[in-house]
C-alpha cells in the first residue's frame, strides 16, 4: 500500500500515482504478496510514483485558475514558480480574476487563457506553449530587476491591456518579434519603464495611453 498523511491505498498488479510534494509529510510504500498480508505467489506488479513539485496545474476538477483542488501545493501567488504542462485534461482560464505568479513556464501545446481577468507577472514566461490575452490584462510587476517580454508568447501577438509596473524596466524583446496591445497600455508605478525596441504595435483608434507617471515614468519607442 501507499501511505502518507492523506491517503491510504491499497492495491494488487501495477500502479502509478502522482503526488504533490507539497500535501504530504512522509511517503511509504510497501509491497506484500497477497492482500492478507501473508507471503504468496501470483500477486507480483510494479508500483510507479510521481512527485510533481508545487505550483503544478493539474486541471483535476475544471479549468478554473482559482480553484485550488486544480493545482499541486493549492492556488499559486507572487512566490510561486508556475508550470502549465502539456497532456492535462483541461488548460486553466483566469476569469473576471487577478492571478499572481513569481515565474510561468507553459509546454508546447499548453495555452493559458485570460480572459476579463489579469495575470501579473513577477518574474519570467517561459516554454513554448502560449497565452491567449486577447481578452485580458498582463502586469509585469517585478521589484527584484528588469524584465523582457517577447510577443511569440501571446497567441497571435496580441494583448488586450498591458500594465508596466516595474521601476528597473521592461524589454520588448527579439527582432520582429511585435506585440499589439489593441485596448490600454498603462503604467502602476510613477518609476515604471518600458523599452519597446520597436516592437509594440497598437490598434489605430482603439489603443490609449493612461499612465500615473508625472512626466517621471519612461516609454521609449525605439526604432531599429
Amino acid at each position: 500500500f501507499f501511505s502518507s498523511r492523506r491517503r491510504h491505498t491499497r492495491l494488487q498488479g501495477d500502479w502509478s500515482s502522482d503526488v504533490c510534494s507539497s500535501d504530504l509529510t512522509s511517503y511509504q510504500l510497501v509491497s506484500i504478496a497477497s492482500l492478507g498480508g501473508c507471503l504468496g505467489t501470483g500477486n507480483n506488479g510494479t508500483a510507479t510514483v510521481t512527485i510533481t513539485q508545487p505550483g503544478t496545474w493539474f486541471g483535476s476538477s475544471n479549468d478554473d485558475w482559482n480553484n485550488a483542488s486544480n493545482w499541486c501545493g493549492g492556488i499559486p501567488d507572487s512566490t510561486t514558480n508556475v508550470v502549465i504542462p502539456v497532456g492535462t485534461t483541461v488548460s486553466p482560464r483566469i476569469i473576471t480574476a487577478t492571478a499572481k505568479v513569481k515565474n510561468i513556464t507553459i509546454a508546447e501545446g499548453s495555452v493559458l487563457v485570460v480572459n476579463n481577468g489579469s495575470l501579473k507577472v513577477g518574474g519570467t514566461i517561459a516554454g513554448a506553449g502560449k497565452i491567449d490575452c486577447s481578452n485580458g490584462t498582463i502586469e509585469f510587476n517585478s521589484q527584484n530587476g528588469a524584465q523582457s517580454i517577447s510577443g511569440s508568447k501571446f497567441n497571435n501577438r496580441v494583448i488586450r491591456n498591458l500594465r508596466i509596473s516595474n521601476s528597473n524596466g521592461v524589454h520588448f524583446t527579439g527582432n520582429n518579434d511585435t506585440i499589439r496591445v489593441t485596448g490600454v497600455l498603462d503604467f502602476g508605478t510613477s518609476d515604471a519603464e518600458l523599452f519597446t525596441n520597436g516592437n509594440l504595435r497598437s490598434e489605430e483608434h482603439t489603443s490609449e495611453l493612461q499612465s500615473p507617471c508625472n512626466l517621471v515614468c519612461r516609454l521609449l519607442l525605439e526604432k531599429k
